[in-house]
């Protein structure tokens, strides 16, 4: 079996700084000598999977220059852009290297040694497909003195204090002007009921405008921490707040607010009526799925609908007084089945 310490894994690191995370969070959990591979991409990036195939044309040049031997024995990789160079490099060592992908490859299913996924994606189930009920992503530890400088910044605030993560909406949905009016008003809602204080925290893909609203429709007590604004305290938040508010467009800021085992509020977006939403579970849409022809569109009012449904989130809103905590996903099980892939 291939020592823990002496495999080789390299990350195919692209410009989402969750899926990036996601990434580095599984390697982490393997071991082993871990190289990022920073992927920048061309205008080819836009191609369908099937017309790529194993390829790095879609990279710039600078970043073909990376991928050359010796190879790895894994590689782990996020979303459609990596999929041609993963596939690339598995072809390159002769079928060494192993392949993990994580989201939707939108290639071929079987081109993957496995590919680790969410319900958003709704993916036909397939031996080499493990579905997650949330990804990898947790809260991260944070040095003892960051944290007793964020505990002494809010040590005045009142209790609970209620970190509010915000992203930002890509089609279909929708977190414009209205959306925004109606967050505050339902934060503004949450702290009468609750009482105490509002951690607002932007993250890298928030718009500088939707923080802006939310500075001017906020009362005091309130703190908010717009990204490129100074030091963000979101991952000391997640230890130090006692519940969380998350807006619903990013699965990797969900799954740290809900393992954390705190309160969970989630902020729905409105998606076009005119967004189709299907399901590739069966049928002749896994099928084509399976084949990389046609992958189904994210559908994260799903995911939404099944967190709140089963109590392990409150809608915002409607927060009542019941719900569970979610068990965390079985993070170590997943990556036993990468292990074998290794072994």
């Amino acid at each position: 079996m291939t020592d823990r310490l002496s495999h080789h894994v390299w990350l195919l690191q692209g410009a989402r700084t969750g899926d990036n995370a996601q990434l580095a969070m599984l390697a982490q959990m393997l071991g082993g000598q871990i190289d990022g591979k920073a992927l920048r991409f061309n205008a080819l990036r836009l191609l369908p999977g099937w017309m790529l195939g194993a390829s790095t044309a879609s990279l710039t040049g600078d970043a073909r220059a990376l991928i050359s031997p010796p190879w790895p024995d894994l590689v782990i990789a996020a979303g459609k852009r990596s999929a041609p160079v993963a596939r690339y490099i598995k072809q390159a060592s002769g079928g060494r290297a192993k392949l993990v992908q994580i989201g939707r490859p939108r290639m071929r299913l079987d081109a993957f040694d496995l590919v680790i996924s969410t319900p958003q994606y709704g993916l036909p189930p397939e031996p080499n497909v493990i579905e997650m009920p949330l990804p990898f992503a947790a809260p991260k530890p944070v040095a003892v003195a960051e944290l007793e400088h964020w505990r002494r910044a809010w040590q005045d605030l009142p209790r609970p204090l209620i970190s509010v993560a915000i992203g930002a909406a890509h089609f279909p949905q929708r977190f414009g002007a209205q959306e925004v009016e109606a967050f505050a008003a339902r934060l503004q809602g949450l702290v009468g009921q609750l009482g105490g204080s509002l951690l607002v925290i932007g993250s890298p893909r928030a718009a500088a405008a939707s923080v802006a609203m939310l500075r001017q429709r906020l009362a005091q007590p309130v703190r908010i921490y717009g990204w490129g604004e100074g030091p963000n305290p979101y991952q000391a938040a997640l230890t130090l707040a006692d519940r969380f508010v998350v807006t619903a467009d990013s699965m990797s800021m969900l799954s740290e607010a809900i393992n954390t085992g705190k309160p969970v509020s989630i902020f729905r977006l409105p998606v076009s009526p005119w967004y189709p939403q299907w399901s590739a579970r069966d049928g002749i849409a896994a099928r084509l799925a399976r084949s990389g022809l046609l992958t189904p569109p994210r559908n994260m009012p799903a995911v939404i609908d099944r967190l709140i449904g089963d109590g392990f989130a409150s809608e915002l809103g409607a927060e009542g007084s019941g719900g569970r905590v979610m068990p965390p996903p079985d993070y170590e099980a997943v990556a036993a089945r990468v292990r074998a892939l290794i072994g």
